[in-house]
């Protein structure tokens, strides 16, 4: 197969079931393998699969996703949201997983939330707040404490 049909072939990955592949060097290398000593690419599913056609699209996402690819996925709105790393590789069986667990990451104020369904980012955001509130309360409460000791010394 031609390096040219392969750089067009590989542009059919670039959206699977929903989830954007946004690294398109790092699709290029789950397709065609790492680039080896000698120059040739080596460790693809090209050339496990041989045919372009024949690899399977979840096996792209998982081996994209084992590299650390960064995958987004559409919300509505023209609005896309960054999926977690891990969530279609299992590490310790170095296989893709069964059953993909994806969580979606969204920054609110600083703060990473991480929720497995984006209708569900409001109740998430309520639970993070509470939770810095009471951080800095207790903060608050410990600075007084030593602000105390000090004057009593």
């Amino acid at each position: 197969m031609a390096k040219k049909e392969v750089k067009e072939g590989i542009a059919r990955f670039d959206i699977i079931d929903g989830f954007v592949l946004e690294n398109e060097d790092k699709l290029r290398r789950v397709i065609e393998g790492e680039p080896a000593r000698s120059g040739q690419s080596t460790g693809g599913l090209l050339e496990k699969y041989q045919e372009l056609e024949l690899i399977p699209e979840m096996e792209v996402l998982a081996h994209y996703d084992k590299l650390g690819g960064y995958i987004t996925k559409g919300i509505g709105g023209g609005e896309r949201v960054k999926v977690k790393n891990g969530a279609f590789w299992n590490t310790r069986k170095k296989a893709p997983k069964e059953k993909p667990e994806i969580m979606f990451v969204f920054k609110v104020g600083g703060n990473f939330i991480e929720v497995d369904d984006p209708a569900k980012l409001a109740q998430a955001i309520t639970k993070v707040e509470n939770a810095v509130a009471e951080d800095a309360k207790k903060n608050q409460e410990k600075r007084e404490r030593a602000k105390r000791k000090r004057l009593t010394k």
